[in-house]
């Protein structure tokens, strides 16, 4: 699947990925036990595309993040071409610096001192979808297997 394709999807579809809820929002009738439960990261929501020519990260409004991410992160060239889905966490920013540094209405450069800031991210992964599944909006994987 093309990079393309993906940009499509995310431009046309209005919720491209699920929001979350808080446990006390969500009827009974809705929860399946057993439950997965992670810890919740203070960052920034990313989804991370890998194709096999590029890496592209996203909000989850669909938006591409500001395009100097990709060099202060590791190399996720070596990962399986899908789309990864996490939290970009920063331990020296707050989450607001953080936002400010991504966001994809970001025209300017990042100065030193941000470059040098941003050094210290990384994104926490939690799930994985191939990209014909993400395009899909739907993994025939229930997440308790994608998730080991």
């Amino acid at each position: 699947m093309q990079y393309n394709a993906i940009q499509e999807y995310l431009a046309t579809t209005t919720n491209p990925v699920q929001l979350v809820k808080h446990m006390d929002e969500v009827p009974e009738s809705k929860i399946n036990y057993p439950l997965i439960a992670q810890k919740k990261y203070d960052g920034i929501y990313v989804l991370t595309i890998v194709t096999p020519t590029a890496i592209h990260f996203h909000s989850r409004t669909g938006n591409e993040l500001f395009g100097t991410l990709g060099v202060v992160l590791p190399d996720y060239t070596e990962l399986p071409c899908g789309v990864y889905i996490g939290e970009l966490v920063n331990e020296k920013l707050t989450l607001e610096e953080l936002a400010g540094l991504v966001s994809s209405n970001r025209k300017k450069s990042w100065n030193d001192d941000e470059f040098y800031d941003m050094l210290a991210s990384y994104i926490m992964f939690h799930d994985y979808l191939s990209l014909e599944d993400f395009v899909a909006g739907y993994s025939p994987v229930a997440y308790s297997k994608r998730y080991k």
